[in-house]
């Protein structure tokens, strides 16, 4: 019987850390969820930011086509980067060819 209690222990043993590590996966899986979730409502707050800035300060009917132009950009650091450099840019033509470029 003894063969028979280790047996038991050894599996109760592996029952738990299978848990343990679908735990931990589990917990690894939820926090790059909300990372990417922050990534994304990053992203979508920052490109109205600069929609607003262009709405502003050219009109409209850029501020629309330069929506639609950010839109088709999925990377943060790209579109932060534009935020960098639009506010300087005073010509919408400049503007628009250099987020074509991107």
């Amino acid at each position: 019987t003894m063969f028979t209690e280790d047996k038991i222990d050894w599996s109760e043993k592996w029952v738990a850390q299978g848990r343990e590590e679908g735990r931990e996966e589990g917990r690894a899986e939820g926090r790059e969820e909300g990372r990417a979730e922050a990534r994304a409502e990053t992203l979508a707050v920052t490109r109205k930011m600069l929609v607003s800035f262009v709405q502003a300060r050219f009109g409209g009917s850029l501020a629309d086509r330069v929506s639609a132009l950010l839109a088709k950009i999925s990377d943060l650091q790209t579109v932060l980067e534009i935020g960098e450099w639009l506010p300087a840019c005073d010509n919408p033509d400049v503007l628009l060819n250099r987020l074509e470029s991107v």
